[in-house]
């Protein structure tokens, strides 16, 4: 299956203004993404560290880490990815 662009709604993509990567998560080409460990009643969404550039939604909890992008978090729950 051959990847393709993601769409959500303007809603979505505007609460996450302080993307520092312009979005490039909704890229196939350029697809830029941390990796989901899991979520947690479809709120929070903890992610694998990694090194990346910096990241606004980027958190650290404890041990864990996890994303506060709305679109990040959107884009785990409609495509599952």
């Amino acid at each position: 299956m051959k990847p393709e662009d993601l769409t959500l709604p303007e809603e979505i993509l505007e609460q996450a203004a302080k993307c520092l990567k312009g979005h490039s998560c909704l890229k196939a080409r350029k697809r830029d993404t941390c990796e989901v460990d899991y979520s947690v009643q479809e709120g929070v969404v903890f992610i694998r560290e990694r090194e990346m550039t910096p990241c606004f939604y980027y958190n650290c909890f404890g041990n864990s880490h996890f994303c506060a992008c709305p679109v990040r978090k959107k884009i785990y729950l409609e495509y599952q990815i």
